[in-house]
């Protein structure tokens, strides 16, 4: 079994298939894909930001595209025994792109779950920020999911293997999504808060307002310049207003908290 890293860009096949390699090469600078070149070789392209990939493999060879970590790598399985073919090659470098991702969504799940403590308890602008990059982050695996499941699914072997790894990324992908519709709910529920949180503060605003008024009125009435007004030259006149007054904060107050406003 043949395995080296060569330049696809200069690379040229023998069989007759040279253009259409040509052209899968350059539709797979962006994206992962996959196409059956001819018989039982194919060109496999995983395109991700960690670690993009380009491959050549049927039953006989296994070409990288410039990776000689991923040479390096398959010596070690092939030390282990591990493989026995460029396809179980595949299948190992398949298996080891779910676990990564599936970590990634391990950890916005952790992300999520202390975001939304610290939003139920105080929503803050920076939160929103952090939701969004969750978000993207959470699209572009559900993306890449679904291109490695095309991806697999296309290179398919009859081999429990590749059966267990296209049912993992199947369900990742079930699982990316369902990420995906948590933090569009946690979004939500920030929006939600903040709301809540104003409204609080209006209704706090209010009820301070409420219980201000009847002072306001009285402040204001004998505020008036008329020398015949009550209490005006009374000595005690000062303070019966603040007892007044003090009456009707606690008398507001009081109803307030009957009502459950406070």
């Amino acid at each position: 079994m043949e395995i080296k890293v060569v330049d696809f860009n200069s690379f040229v096949l023998k069989d007759g298939v040279q253009e259409d390699f040509a052209k899968a090469n350059s539709s797979a600078r962006t994206k992962s894909y996959v196409k059956q070149l001819s018989g039982n070789t194919y060109f496999v392209s995983l395109q991700d930001k960690h670690h993009p990939l380009k491959l050549l493999v049927n039953n006989e060879q296994f070409l990288v595209h410039q990776d000689q970590k991923i040479v390096e790598k398959i010596s070690r399985w092939q030390d282990k025994q591990l493989v026995r073919t460029p396809f179980d090659i595949l299948n190992l470098i398949g298996f080891e792109t779910l676990e990564r991702d599936e970590r990634l969504l391990e950890t916005a799940e952790a992300a999520m779950e202390v975001l939304e403590e610290r939003i139920l308890d105080n929503p803050q602008k920076l939160q929103q920020k952090q939701i969004l990059q969750l978000h993207r982050n959470a699209i572009h695996l559900k993306k890449q999911l679904n291109e490695y499941l095309a991806v697999f699914a296309r290179c398919k072997q009859n081999t429990p293997l590749w059966d267990e790894l296209i049912l993992r990324t199947q369900s990742s992908l079930d699982n990316a999504r369902q990420v995906v519709e948590l933090i569009e709910n946690l979004r939500e529920a920030y929006q939600a808060s903040v709301d809540n949180k104003l409204n609080d503060i209006m209704k706090l605003l209010t009820v301070l307002a409420t219980i201000l008024l009847p002072i306001n009125l009285m402040t204001s009435f004998f505020g008036m310049n008329f020398e015949n007004m009550p209490l005006i030259h009374a000595y005690s006149g000062i303070y019966l207003f603040y007892l007044v007054s003090g009456l009707f904060v606690i008398c507001s107050f009081i109803y307030f908290r009957k009502k459950h406003w406070l």
